[in-house]
């Protein structure tokens, strides 16, 4: 894994969140349930609080030295150092290096389905070519927490999880 191909991950998700499209009904951020390495994610998210191991630097969070997945941080612990910022998103890619499962959204990691993704999630709120966002209803599409990239097979290739 590169550190381009990462930055280049964070980087489409940032600008990704701005699509318009429809509202999706029932599906809420605060429903989901994102584990990373197994473990479930818990909310505030630091890296500090995932315990021993993870680090995070330039907005790579990193688990033994090694990028498990690329993050963005909330504004308001923007002047904390890296390990105390609670993070606001983590996207993973399918070139990142990392396993697929590290990063899963009730079930769904990188190599899932297109049709598993239905099946848990529903229809998404709004689709760009490969890619599907899932807002909640009423939101603008700046509020997105949920963001998947699929390939020619209909493979998830990228995720992008909202966890503040």
């Amino acid at each position: 894994m590169t550190i381009r191909k990462l930055i280049y991950a964070l980087s489409a998700a940032v600008m990704l969140l701005g699509l318009t499209a429809c509202s999706n009904d029932g599906l809420t951020a605060d429903k989901l349930t994102v584990t990373l390495n197994g473990n479930a994610v818990k909310k505030p998210l630091t890296a500090e609080k995932l315990g021993d191991g993870y680090t995070v630097e330039n907005y790579l969070l990193k688990y033994n030295g090694e990028p498990v997945a690329g993050v963005t941080y909330t504004e308001k612990t923007a002047e904390r150092e890296e390990s105390k910022r609670e993070l606001r998103s983590l996207v993973m890619g399918a070139n990142s290096g990392a396993e697929n499962d590290t990063l899963s959204v009730d079930g769904i990691t990188l190599g899932s389905k297109m049709s598993e993704v239905l099946e848990v999630f529903g229809e998404p709120s709004s689709k760009e070519d490969e890619m599907w966002f899932y807002r909640e209803k009423g939101k603008s599409e700046d509020d997105n927490f949920l963001g998947l990239r699929f390939d020619d097979n209909d493979n998830v290739t990228w995720l992008y999880v909202r966890v503040e």
